[in-house]
Order: C-alpha cells, then sequence, then structure tokens
C-alpha cells in the first residue's frame, strides 16, 4: 500500500509512505495522484518517499530493471508535461541491501542527477532536503 501526505505543514514536502506489499502499477498509481495535488500549488515541493516500513514489490515476473526503468519513464512524462522545476527527491530505505541496490539504480537514471538521492532515516531525508533548499534558494540576505 502507498499512501501520500504531507511531509511538513506548509505543504512544501510531499510523503509517500510504502507499506507491505506493493506493485509497479501502485506506484505509477501514487505517482499520478501526487502530481495532481502537486499541480494545485505555484510554490516548489520536494518529496520524501519511506521505504521504511514497505516489503519487496510485487513485480509480476518483470525484473527490478526494468520495473524501475518504467516508472522512471513515467516521472519523465510528468517532468516534461509541467512548467514547474522538480524540486529534490529522497528516497529513505533503512536496510542497507535496499538501499545500495537503490544507489546503484539510481546511478542509471541521469535526468535528475543530484535532485534524487537516498537516506537512511527520516530526519536524514529532512536534512537532505534543507541543505537542498539552502544551496538553491538564495536568503534574503544575501539579495
Amino acid at each position: 500500500m502507498i499512501t501520500i501526505k504531507w511531509g511538513t505543514d506548509d505543504k512544501t514536502v510531499m510523503m509517500y509512505e510504502f507499506e507491505g506489499t506493493w506493485s509497479i502499477e501502485d506506484l505509477i498509481e501514487a505517482l499520478d495522484a501526487g502530481v495532481t495535488v502537486s499541480d494545485r500549488y505555484d510554490h516548489d515541493m520536494d518529496v520524501i518517499v519511506d521505504l521504511t516500513k514497505s516489503g519487496m514489490p510485487n513485480l509480476f515476473g518483470v525484473n527490478m530493471n526494468k520495473a524501475f526503468k518504467r516508472a522512471m519513464n513515467h516521472t519523465d512524462e510528468h517532468i516534461d508535461g509541467s512548467n514547474k522545476e522538480p524540486g529534490l527527491i529522497v528516497i529513505v530505505a533503512n536496510h542497507p541491501i535496499m538501499r545500495n541496490t537503490l544507489m546503484s539504480m539510481l546511478g542509471m537514471y541521469k535526468r535528475m542527477g543530484d535532485q534524487l538521492v537516498v537516506a537512511k532515516d527520516l530526519s536524514e531525508a529532512q536534512a537532505k532536503i534543507q541543505d537542498f533548499r539552502q544551496k538553491t534558494v538564495p536568503s534574503l540576505a544575501s539579495a
């Protein structure tokens, strides 16, 4: 199951929480729903994908690389169809094997570069978003 909620009170961080078993179809539906919500707002948004309660995805016989590519192609379609710049996407995985697998797969997806990262817990994810925003948004003091 994939649930979408706000990661911050100011609605600048959207959080996808994965629990138990889920499929690539579930992921695509969640991506579509998240884009629909984010399109209602004019401000920049970052995303946390919380896999800490996730089981292994049900790939229905499709290998992991093909499933990952399908999800990334769908993400590309959303980016191409939007006039907003994508924010930082932080994938939280507390299992070392899952985290290392994700880092390897993300290395194949070059489009978002440093805007797609992995963290070991939610506090690290929030710190990465804060650091990203400090680097990309000039402070009022320097203006």
